[in-house]
């Protein structure tokens, strides 16, 4: 979000000249989409922050589903929100360059000098997309878990083995941890999700997941304090 708020606060100082009215228009539309990228960037943080709470999720599939599936559209809207704003300011600066080479005698020194500035702001954009990138990467673990829950909501309640996602994710839970204590932990990640029914083991499996790295911290922190 920082990043986000640094490229629009650029942007917002960027001013079409008055020799060049016919970009003013398009330089207010990637204004407009720059607020609606950050807003869907406001959605996909409010939604990671609920599946990461560890008493929100693993209650009832359905909610689960829900949140997960929030979350998954929230990133896919700022993924195709940033994509947008790169493309209209590449096509921003296209026009002023075509002006500044081409057009009005008048027009063609300011349409020079706001490429310019166009290019220098579009540099703010580049930690906006590493930012998104990592987010972008649990889009299919997002997909998955979104098919999972759907599969659970058409099970019974009955106590039954994890499935192979579920497996699959507390094993990558385990694989965080330091290694004395990954068996244990795995060993008991797997007693506990027996023991529950079936329509929780996805929601029990993402808290595990999504606190792992919590969990390694809390356990390094304890070894230092014993040694």
């Amino acid at each position: 979000m920082a990043e986000a708020k640094a490229f629009d606060f650029q942007l917002s100082r960027v001013h079409c000249p008055d020799e060049l009215p016919s970009l003013d228009a398009d330089l207010r539309q990637v204004a407009a989409t720059t607020a609606e990228f950050i807003e869907s960037s406001k959605r996909a943080q409010k939604w990671a922050v609920i599946v990461g709470w560890s008493r929100a999720i693993g209650k009832s599939p359905g909610f689960d589903l829900s949140i997960v599936a929030a979350l998954e559209h929230s990133l896919d809207q700022a993924v195709l929100g940033i994509d947008q704003i790169d493309a209209r300011m590449l096509r921003l600066r296209g026009a002023a360059l075509e002006i500044a080479a081409s057009g009005p005698a008048p027009s063609r020194g300011p349409a020079a000098i706001f490429a310019r500035y166009i290019d220098h702001t579009r540099r703010y954009l580049r930690p906006v997309y590493v930012d998104l990138d990592l987010c972008a990467a649990a889009g299919p673990f997002l997909a998955a878990l979104v098919a999972g829950l759907n599969r659970q909501l058409a099970t019974d309640g009955a106590c039954t083995p994890p499935g192979g996602l579920s497996r699959r994710m507390l094993a990558a839970a385990a694989a965080l941890l330091p290694a004395h204590c990954r068996d244990r932990y795995s060993e008991e990640f797997l007693s506990e999700i027996g023991d529950m029914p079936r329509s929780h083991h996805f929601g029990y499996a993402l808290r595990i997941l999504w606190n792992s790295l919590e969990l390694r911290h809390a356990v390094g922190t304890f070894m230092k304090t014993i040694r």
